[in-house]
């Protein structure tokens, strides 16, 4: 294990974020903060090598109880802190590290109301990634700022930042962020797109989802920005997932117009509470659909109320069934189900060429089965709606499939391939337009009886 590459890499990474920071730019300071974490916690490769070649480690794996004293990842950069970065320190040095890594404790006794937390390293890592969702909120600028200081406290990061005891000093100049910024996919909406429309997407663009995002999807956005023509979309408001080495998707969202602005809370991050015409490239495809993220929990129960209804349903199947026929590359239509956001679990494939008997026979027996999925998941959405959590599932998702091979020997440049995605855009309008008729969608969403009241909603359509 080059444990030295390592070091000077995660320092890095907190000196920059550090830098990002005091600029004002909570989101990939946090990101990059969680990142040298991650990096700073045995890789898969390295727990392997422990394994095999380190008594040490071995005894720790087996000792069951102590792993479940802490979390496992947190037992991991215990050891790896005390018996490789840690050296030539007091013991006593070492039980400060010790306790800022594992304690969470209360400031002011009770937990009431002025009581503060000071969280342990995982608690802040896990709290910024999967529990705040508004980038200006006091909690996730204080957890961010807790996780920075932490990360500093380790000597070998601090001494690497601030040079001491020989160390090499660490210089964040334009180079080392432009490094950065190009190995952690941080590029915000702001980034201008640097290839012409006329640039062609190919097999092998998706082998790269970082070059995929620079040559493909900022182009994609500006143009969708200029050129889209729909009454129920809002393409001011496009957005682009930030891509790195570890992500597995690249995803760009056009949300839904709604009749009254958004709280500006819910706009940093609207894909999660307002429906959107998403367009996603894994490595095996990319889909164009209509996505529902996790708070949008009044738009999910609206969207299976309409396709329930067998006329709705009857128009919007036959729209995706036959949105892309006339297109150069024919895309798979489909219903789609996803677990964890993005990743399959079941599809209902339509054929673009399907005689109206065999689509009529497609939904009738797609109608059997919907109710049943929905049934099927009716404790799990009371389970989080009524805490208030984001849904990490999907079912029924509307859209188009493109597997990788197509774009092998059709000329797809990406300015047809925006023609494309404004033509699934008029496919799905019948839907579209029904959401955007929804009044105050997020008007009382944060109250529990509220989101109750969508609960019992949703237990209705499974009767």
């Amino acid at each position: 294990m080059d444990i030295e590459k390592k070091l000077e890499y995660v320092a890095n990474l907190v000196a920059y974020a550090e830098i990002l920071r005091s600029k004002g730019d909570i989101i990939q300071s946090s990101l990059l903060a969680c990142k040298a974490l991650e990096i700073l916690t045995l890789s898969a490769e390295e727990e392997n090598w422990l394994k095999e070649n380190d008594g040490r480690y071995k005894a720790l794996y087996e000792k069951k109880e102590q792993i479940n004293k802490h979390p496992y990842a947190t037992e991991k950069l215990i050891f790896m802190i005390k018996n490789y970065y840690f050296t030539g320190q007091d013991d006593y040095i070492y039980k400060d590290i010790e306790r800022n890594i594992i304690n969470e404790q209360w400031v002011n006794e009770g937990k009431g109301k002025d009581a503060v937390c000071k969280k342990s390293i995982s608690k802040l890592r896990n709290d910024i990634i999967h529990d705040h969702f508004d980038s200006n909120s006091k909690d996730y600028i204080s957890d961010t700022d807790s996780l920075i200081s932490k990360l500093k406290n380790f000597p070998f990061i601090r001494n690497r930042i601030t040079g001491r005891f020989g160390d090499r000093k660490i210089i964040c100049d334009w180079e080392v962020e432009r490094d950065l910024r190009t190995e952690f996919g941080m590029h915000g909406n702001s980034d201008m797109a640097m290839t012409k429309p006329s640039f062609r997407i190919k097999k092998n663009s998706f082998e790269n989802l970082i070059e995929a995002k620079k040559n493909i999807f900022l182009l994609l956005r500006d143009i969708l920005q200029d050129e889209i023509q729909s009454p129920y979309v809002d393409n001011e408001k496009i957005q682009l997932s930030n891509v790195d080495s570890t992500s597995a998707y690249v995803w760009l969202t056009i949300p839904l117009k709604t009749k009254k602005e958004p709280p500006e809370k819910y706009k940093k991050r609207i894909k999660l509470y307002v429906p959107t015409v998403s367009v996603i490239m894994t490595p095996l495809e990319l889909f164009v659909y209509l996505e529902f993220g996790g708070f949008t929990y009044k738009y999910k129960t609206a969207y299976y109320k309409y396709i329930m209804n067998n006329k709705h349903l009857v128009r919007l199947t036959t729209n995706i069934s036959y949105g892309c026929s006339n297109m150069r590359i024919s895309g798979i239509p489909c219903y789609r189900n996803v677990h964890w956001y993005v990743f399959q679990n079941r599809i209902f494939q339509l054929d673009p060429d399907m005689a109206k008997e065999d689509l009529d026979q497609f939904i009738n027996n797609f109608e059997k089965e919907l109710k049943k999925l929905l049934r099927e998941k009716q404790e799990q959405f009371r389970i989080t709606v009524e805490s208030n959590k984001a849904i990490s599932w999907n079912i029924a998702l509307p859209g188009w499939i493109y597997p990788y091979n197509l774009f092998q020997e059709k000329k797809i440049t990406v300015s047809y391939f925006a023609e494309m995605v404004q033509e699934h855009i008029n496919s799905l309008e019948p839907v579209m337009e029904y959401m955007c008729r929804l009044k105050n969608p997020f008007k009382k969403i944060e109250e529990k009886e509220y989101r109750i009241k969508i609960c019992d909603t949703y237990d209705h359509l499974c009767q």
